[in-house]
């Protein structure tokens, strides 16, 4: 397996020792999509972590989440705890996915917990409240498609709170995604939507809606992976059929502003599009994780939206499942640019390209600058590689890119040298201060600061 020698390397032998980067980037003031989930309003960001596979009883897979606030509290929460609705229930997967956001005003963020397997996988989220004593389960709230005022109706394998994300606008009004990539459309089957709530208002939209382009078929999953900032939202379409080719994957973006009742849609992307990398080809997955922030090429331009997709499945040569991600620039009219594809035979990227490493399963943008707005030369972008092999072991392993244009030039290679953090899978978080890597087994999520990242500092794993 080649090294490249231009590419920083970071990591831990087997002594433990660290393996610097020759010329370590400064560490700079980072600013990431998410919001900090933070329930009780003290300042201090809570951990939240996802386990959605958990037995509660005798209910097998009904699932918990678990939160420890920055105090060190711990909290179990599942739908037999008291306040919660709902009851346990094999298969519920509640705890499965979450998002924090402070959706009332009052300073505390609220936890909003999907269980995409409640009710026969019709799907059901449950949004818990914050406060200055914590959360307060006693004030939580569920919402399905049968509840007042959310478009549509619950049936079967909807799978309605599959991904959740929220957060607020420029003008500090908050906001709702959830994802139902198993809805049904019309008579196509698990075509999938995505729910959004703003204002109060639920509004659901596909790939029949105005203006979205594309039409609903079975299988797209439309809402399978969701990102968003204050400007735009991001949707993984990523079982999309291509001129016959199955799951090869789109990708729509979409501003904020509401156009004919739903968010108005402002661009569609697939390998197939125009200065696109690669070929739309069967099992790429194109859109099978996403990111966004806010971005500008040039002092002068005005203000589109970075976008970060991953393609896990792309075969590269005769290796399948090697996997790609590509950083694409979105004007806000919609004009799409690649700012670069990325694997990782890339020029100068650490490593090579290998079947079924996996490269793009999960990915995040940030921005290192004093500017919440990304340019060329403050974007940089973090992609995992659950599947990456070291020394015979599958153990996964991290690269981040500071330099999009060129990724290959300060590349940071963050192999996982004693610790297989693959089972699980990644969703990884940018805040101001960290990368943050949890998983979907209930293992406890892994904070790196960027000074750690940047300085070779890490120690992994923690």
């Amino acid at each position: 397996m080649k090294r490249n020698a231009s590419a920083l390397a970071v990591g831990v032998l087997a002594t433990g020792a660290l393996l610097l980067p020759a010329a370590p980037a400064a560490a700079g003031q980072f600013h990431g999509v998410d919001v900090v989930d933070d329930f009780d309003c003290d300042g201090v960001r809570d951990e939240v972590v996802l386990g959605g596979f958990y037995d509660v009883g005798s209910a097998e897979r009904a699932g918990v989440i678990l939160v420890r606030s920055g105090s060190g509290d711990r909290l179990t929460i599942s739908q037999n705890s008291p306040g919660v609705p709902g009851t346990a229930e094999t298969d519920d997967g509640f705890g499965s996915s979450y998002a924090g956001t402070d959706l009332d005003g009052d300073g505390c963020d609220e936890l909003i917990v999907g269980a995409p397997g409640e009710d026969k996988a019709a799907g059901m989220i449950t949004i818990i409240k914050g406060s200055p004593a914590g959360l307060v389960l006693s004030r939580s709230t569920a919402f399905t498609q049968n509840t007042p005022g959310v478009p549509g109706t619950s049936e079967r394998d909807d799978d309605f709170g599959a991904v959740i994300v929220a957060g607020e606008l420029g003008s500090g009004q908050p906001y709702l995604l959830v994802g139902s990539p198993g809805e049904a459309v019309g008579s196509k089957a698990n075509a999938g939507s995505v729910y959004y709530l703003r204002g109060g208002v639920w509004r659901a939209f596909n790939q029949d809606s105005p203006g979205v382009a594309g039409t609903a078929e079975s299988w797209d999953r439309f809402g399978a992976t969701l990102a968003a900032s204050d400007r735009h939202i991001v949707v993984g379409a990523p079982g999309e059929t291509l001129s016959g080719r199955f799951d090869a994957g789109q990708v729509h973006v979409f501003d904020h502003k509401i156009a004919q009742g739903v968010p108005h849609p402002i661009a569609s992307i697939s390998q197939d599009s125009a200065g696109v990398s690669g070929t739309a080809e069967s099992g790429d997955g194109f859109g099978l994780d996403v990111s966004v922030i806010s971005y500008r090429p040039s002092a002068s331009a005005p203000i589109g939206a970075l976008v970060a997709v991953g393609s896990p499945g792309e075969a590269l040569g005769s290796d399948y499942e090697t996997g790609m991600a590509h950083v694409l620039a979105v004007t806000p009219t919609g004009k799409v640019t690649e700012v670069s594809d990325i694997n990782q035979d890339t020029s100068g990227v650490a490593d090579s390209t290998q079947a079924w490493d996996r490269f793009g399963t999960s990915l995040v943008l940030a921005v290192n600058g004093s500017d919440v707005t990304a340019t060329p030369s403050t974007a940089l972008l973090v992609v995992g590689v659950p599947m990456e092999e070291l020394s015979g072991d599958t153990t996964g392993a991290f690269h981040l890119f500071l330099n999009l244009k060129s990724p290959g030039d300060r590349d940071v290679w963050l192999p996982n040298a004693t610790d297989g953090l693959y089972d699980g899978y990644w969703n990884l978080t940018a805040t101001t201060t960290s990368l943050i890597t949890g998983e979907q087994d209930g293992s406890p999520s892994r904070e790196f600061t960027w000074t750690e990242l940047l300085g070779g500092e890490l120690s992994w794993p923690l």
